[in-house]
């Protein structure tokens, strides 16, 4: 009955914001249908190419909703990251509860705490796809364009792109021409005393004429800091980042018919901390408090991301289609090591108090329990250590076949091979480094022992086969079906736990084109996660298992034996989109309305035990939805002008249903968290998002110039799905002029959060992680 009430309800959404759109379109459209020509040569607005679908097509004769950032509206922009990526494109969310935690959201999908990414990340045609909150955050920098693709993407892209995927297309070595470019940034920031600066550049060279290319690129950006440390660590900016990135990629045309692709890409990556300040910004923006007593002697107050991508790609054109096998190679290492806000604390000194100074759980004397301790509070300052360590490598191994014959039928298919290996945790160290009080500074051993390292050892493998294949019936009707079918399995070392599970992803697409300028889509797909292995639960059965005889650790112990996995979980969405051109290719239109149904929805489930009143553990025990529409509109009146208005309206993204079963309580033992419950609205979800530019170009004399200005809105939201503070919303404005020709050299000024605004990416019980305060800078550029 519940499936049948909400496919009704989707059906009853999709109808009627369908019907208002296509048919304000759909008239439009009509109206001028003898005098706009989508294909023609003379239109202001410059076609873009995407290979979302795995072959070359034109965005607006694609029919997925797409969002398209190409390499020059990047650098007008500013871009360098996904933190200031997301704000230009509708329908993406972005959350970053530390300097080097960092997740996507497409159409208010957000995982609660628990399980795999939602959203897949690709470098060109290597899967960097990272853990819900460890996705790859490092530089753009000579990219072609980055695609965004809404929705699931589960036939073509696999597990974990449920929610949607994030493409970064780099540029390819060229064996037809030498160049060579530069680009270089200084700045200052708004409560900074550190100047920020970016150098970037690019050579390619021809090594044998028209068949052997080498292309290499690189950056270092240095960020300052502008968080300070109160009394009494007194420390200024310590939120700094850098990050150096450098690329190399050969091409080599064997043949006509025969190329080989290789790239090799490094990145090193070391964010300041804390990331987060403690201070209201009504009280002291981007302050902390937190206490330096020793603290220098525990620990680095940074963390650390560093990543190196390979990949050997062969390209064999074949008389009816493109063969590809992809190679590829990405490892990864990832540390956070801060000291954490005081709002931590109080966790750690209760879980401390309750271990060392119980004297017996029931009838079971506790083998821990220190009766020398004194009274008072223990716990001075805590911080990650080897707990937020994370080593991983992947091995991928892919086969394509894409069409090139021209007729009816058009098709893809593919054999996809995966294997992944997580080291996370570190056993040299304990999971926390804390500094104690002077009376407990004897116990720190017993202390240090709860929390021992606990390096595990995570295999994950995918085999997958999927296709897509399309059948234009006419000149306005196709028909698109596609399937991935993956055989998963999953396993840690040295522990009795597996999954082991076939899932099936499916998707149809019906295209409608009633003219050159217009085309309408409907989609139905399918996305998905893979299980998730409770590590968590085998560490604190252990744990159990010292105090075996007490009635509520036996009881416990037994219930969260029935939960050491998960099974995978999946979205289904229904949506209707619609591309057009309009007034001699002047205005470009996309919208796209959608309705998401997520079953078996894998969550964290809090689950208080005898020794810890904070566990839990990730189970399938919800269900969600979310709905609503978004759209992009480009219009350049003259050749000189172009406007642009983007935005999307999610008013709906809910937990429909959350079971959490095994009668044990949620939400108690002094955790600043809220249960889950029907209604709730997920985290990353903000209610609407509005972007909009004006771009335009003149003459200073002789000299060429292009001024921009980038205004975006973004409502308030929830940071986690069962933490009442909400983040608030707030306005950025960004604006650059740049003199394009001054003796060869671009030379540009740019001011970003102009109004000076102060807001924040995230606020939870630890902290508030802002946004950078208003920066004003200057630039240079050369091309060669």
């Amino acid at each position: 009955m519940a499936i049948v009430v909400e496919a009704g309800r989707s059906t009853v959404f999709l109808a009627r914001v369908g019907a208002a759109i296509a048919g304000l379109f759909l008239g439009g459209a009509a109206a001028s249908a003898e005098e706009v020509d989508a294909g023609s040569d003379d239109r202001i607005i410059e076609e873009i190419i995407v290979t979302a679908t795995f072959r070359e097509t034109k965005l607006m004769n694609t029919p997925i909703a797409i969002s398209v950032l190409e390499e020059n509206v990047l650098i007008d922009k500013g871009v360098f990251d996904m933190r200031d990526m997301y704000l230009a494109v509708p329908g993406l969310s972005f959350r970053s509860n530390s300097s080097s935690y960092n997740a996507f959201t497409i159409r208010g999908l957000t995982a609660p705490s628990a399980g795999g990414s939602v959203v897949g990340v690709y470098v060109d045609d290597i899967p960097v796809t990272g853990s819900s909150l460890r996705q790859v955050s490092g530089t753009l920098y000579d990219v072609a364009r980055v695609e965004v693709l809404k929705g699931p993407q589960g036939t073509l892209y696999g597990e974990g792109s449920m929610g949607g995927a994030v493409r970064y297309v780099t540029n390819r070595a060229d064996p037809e021409a030498l160049a060579a470019r530069f680009n270089g940034q200084y700045s200052f920031t708004d409560d900074s005393d550190d100047p920020s600066y970016v150098v970037s550049g690019m050579v390619n060279v021809p090594l044998i004429d028209e068949r052997l290319a080498l292309r290499v690129s690189g950056q270092y950006r240095d960020r300052g800091g502008f968080i300070d440390t109160l009394a009494d660590r007194n420390d200024e900016d310590v939120d700094y980042r850098k990050d150096a990135s450098l690329r190399a990629r050969i091409e080599w045309r064997v043949s006509d018919v025969l190329w080989v692709d290789g790239t090799i890409n490094h990145h090193d990556g070391e964010y300041g901390g804390p990331g987060l300040a403690t201070i209201p910004p009504s009280v002291t923006p981007y302050a902390t408090a937190l206490s330096s007593r020793n603290w220098d002697n525990q620990f680095d107050n940074q963390g650390e991301d560093n990543y190196t991508m390979y990949n050997v790609a062969v390209h064999w054109e074949l008389p009816f289609a493109e063969f590809l096998s992809s190679t590829s190679y990405f490892d990864r290492e990832a540390q956070h090591a801060e000291q954490t806000s005081p709002n931590f604390v109080g966790g750690l000194e209760g879980l401390v108090s309750l271990r060392l100074r119980t004297p017996a759980f029931g009838p079971v004397p506790n083998p821990l329990y220190e009766p020398t301790m004194p009274r008072g509070r223990i716990v001075e300052a805590v911080g990650g250590t080897g707990a937020f360590t994370q080593n991983f490598e992947r091995v991928v191994q892919e086969f394509r076949l894409t069409s090139t014959t021209a007729g009816r039928w058009q098709w893809t298919a593919g054999l996809y091979f995966k294997d992944d290996e997580t080291i996370g945790g570190d056993t040299s160290r304990p999971r926390f480094g804390f500094v104690v009080f002077p009376p407990f500074e004897p116990f720190l051993p017993q202390i240090h022992a709860l929390f021992p390292g606990n390096e595990t050892l995570l295999n994950t493998r995918e085999v997958a086969a999927y296709g897509e294949a399309s059948y234009a019936f006419n000149e306005q009707f196709e028909l698109l079906l596609g399937l991935r079918a993956a055989q998963i399995t999953a396993d840690v070392e040295g522990v009795a736990i597996d999954i082991d599970e076939t899932i099936v992803a499916p998707k149809a697409t019906l295209t409608f084109r009633p003219n050159d300028s217009l085309m309408l889509y409907a989609t139905v797909a399918q996305g998905f996660r893979p299980g998730v292995i409770n590590t968590g639960v085998l560490s604190q059965i252990r744990s159990l298992e010292g105090i075996a005889g007490s009635p509520v650790a036996d009881a416990q112990r037994a219930f969260l034996s029935n939960h050491l996995s998960t099974d995978a979980d999946e979205t289904t969405s229904y949506e209707i989109g619609i591309k057009g051109s309009l007034a001699d290719g002047r205005v470009r239109v996309t919208g796209s309305i959608y309705y998401m149904d997520w079953k078996d929805m894998i969550t964290q489930i809090v689950t208080p035990t005898i020794l810890n009143p904070r566990f839990g553990y990730s189970a399938n025990a919800g269900e969600a939805h979310t709905q609503g529409f978004e759209i992009s509109v480009d219009f350049s009146p003259t050749e000189a002008l172009t406007l642009h208005l983007g935005g999307d309206y999610i008013p709906e993204a809910e937990f429909d249903s959350v079971t959490l079963g095994g009668g044990l309580a949620q939400g108690t033992g002094g955790i600043s968290t809220t249960p889950l419950v029907e209604g709730s609205r997920m985290a990353v979800a903000p209610e609407f998002s509005i972007n909009a530019a004006v771009s335009y170009r003149f003459l200073v004399g002789s000299y060429p110039v292009h001024a921009r200005l980038d205004w975006y809105k973004v409502d308030e939201q929830f940071n986690i799905a069962v933490n009442p503070i909400v983040t608030p919303g707030y306005d950025k404005l960004d604006g650059r002029l740049r003199f394009e020709d001054v003796g060869g050299w671009g030379i540009s000024v740019f001011g970003q959060n102009l109004t000076n605004e102060i807001y924040a990416y995230e606020i939870n019980r630890v902290g508030y992680n802002y946004g950078l305060p208003r920066t004003i800078g200057v630039g240079v550029e050369r091309a060669f």
